[in-house]
């Protein structure tokens, strides 16, 4: 190998370990991207299954009050002087 050869062989070789070290930096950057991508989706569908909770809380809630007044006017058909609340679980009133 002359001097020529050996020159361009060195100067490949350092292009190439920057192109790698290029594409190595690329990658860490799309991963890092990617895990932040993921971190926001998990907390977004935390937030969307509390969300779920707190309107199935409340359609239960609604129901079971619906349930209690349904209840307090029957017995009232039959002249008894009921609140709807006798026939509820406490924890729905408030």
């Amino acid at each position: 190998m002359d001097e020529e050869e050996i020159r361009q062989t060195m100067e490949q070789e350092f292009l190439e370990s920057i192109f790698f070290q290029e594409e190595d930096h690329k990658r860490l950057d799309q991963d890092e991207e990617q895990s932040m991508l993921d971190e926001e989706a998990f907390q977004q569908s935390l937030e969307e299954e509390g969300m779920y909770k707190e309107l199935e809380h409340e359609r239960a809630r609604h129901e079971a009050i619906d349930e209690a007044m349904e209840e307090a006017n029957y017995w009232q058909e039959y002249g008894l002087d009921v609140d709807y609340t006798r026939f509820i679980d406490k924890k729905w009133l408030s």
